[in-house]
Order: C-alpha cells, then structure tokens, then sequence
C-alpha cells in the first residue's frame, strides 16, 4: 500500500511538472500562421506582379534583378516579357531591326535609353537610316529559345532576319541543358533538334514557374532569397 502511494504521488507529481501539451494554443499558431500567410499573399499581390503580368500594353519593370533601373516593355507576347522599349520614338514607315538574346538584351541593369536597340537606333538615325529596333530577350535564354522563336517574330513582324546577341555562355554547354523553355540536342548526324521544355506539364521549371505565376508571396521570397 505504502509502495503504491509513493507511486500515485510521484505520478501526479510528475503530471504537475511536466503536464501534457494542450491542443488549443498549437491550434491557435497553426491559424495565427494561415492568416499571416494569407495576408502576405493579398498585400504582395499589390506589390509583386510575378510572372504573369496584368494585361496591360506597356510593362514597367521593377524587380532589382540584376540592377536598380525601370525599364519598360511593350507586352506582345514574345520574350519573357515582351518587346522591350529603347526609349526612342518610333519612326513611321522605319526599317524594322529585331535583337534576341538572353538577359542581356532584356537588359535589366540599365535604362531604356541605354539598351543596345537604343544606340543601334541613334546611330542608324544619325547615319540616315530610319531604323526602329525590336529587342526580345529571354531570362536564362539560350540559341534553342532563339532559333525556336525566331521564325514567329520574322514571320509576325515581316523581317528577313533577326539578330542574336550572344555571350560566351551560348558556345558551352547551355543550349544542351534544360532551359525555361528550349533545350538542344545534337544528332549523330551533328544536325540539332529542339525540344519545347516548357510543353512538358511534369517538367521541374515548368512546376516552378506555375507556383510563381500563383502564389506573389512565394515569388517575392524567391526573389528576394536569388539577391
């Protein structure tokens, strides 16, 4: 009996010391952090445009990506952004240039006035050529996402050739990796086939950019975390 009592004492002792976890407080967390989950994602979505932009004529860019300038595209549909503008008026009835590439022609670290179309622009102008240039860069492009989308644009556009703007990165192994939208692979034969990356539903950066193009917290974390 003696022994039994110690043991029903130590017992409510220890339940006095170390007392059970209550389910209420943890279930007050769990909805404390959905509702700030939620209103994070409502406040960034009058912040953060992701992705997908509202449909809208002129994007004006802001994401600090690889600098601190605004720049501006036109949204049809080419390029990850789209058109992007040289900050010169466009001249009716102009000779028509069009430059792809990768980042570097959506050339987020400068101004619009500043971009290659700009100077190509000025100096075909001051050489008496009424030249209007076209720039369509691709985030993380490379050759495939250009040859892929070249025919469009001259089709579209009515041109009889665009130019690429490459950098070294595009004479290694790039064209041959999984890109955003476009890989490369080479036949025994040397000769090359395309393949459309972004087509496959499974395909892992096309799963990325589905979460981006929903979830405006997910996308400003993204990017905050790739600065």
């Amino acid at each position: 009996m003696i022994t039994a009592g110690k043991t029903n004492l130590q017992a409510r002792a220890e339940a006095r010391l170390w007392p059970k976890p209550s389910r209420g407080p943890l279930l007050r967390a769990a909805l404390g952090l959905v509702l700030a989950l939620v209103a994070g994602e409502l406040l960034m979505r009058n912040i953060v445009r992701a992705w997908s932009y509202p449909p809208s004529r002129i994007r004006e860019v802001r994401n600090y990506n690889e600098g601190i300038a605004t720049y501006h595209f036109e949204a049809d549909g080419i390029g990850t952004y789209g058109n992007r503008l040289t900050g010169n008026s466009s001249i009716p009835h102009g000779v028509t240039a069009v430059i792809v590439g990768d980042s570097h022609v959506m050339a987020e670290s400068v101004a619009d006035r500043d971009t290659m179309g700009a100077v190509a622009e000025r100096l075909g102008r001051q050489a008496g050529v009424p030249l209007n240039v076209r720039q369509y860069g691709w985030y993380a492009g490379a050759a495939p996402d250009y040859i892929a989308n070249s025919a469009e644009i001259i089709a579209r556009l009515k041109l009889l050739a665009v130019v690429a703007a490459l950098n070294w990165t595009d004479f290694g192994s790039e064209p041959l990796e999984e890109s955003l939208d476009w890989r490369m692979e080479i036949r025994p034969d040397l000769s090359i086939r395309l393949v459309d990356v972004s087509a496959d539903p499974n395909g892992r950066r096309t799963r990325l950019r589905d979460w981006l193009s929903r979830a405006r917290l997910l996308a400003a974390l993204y990017r905050w975390f790739s600065l």
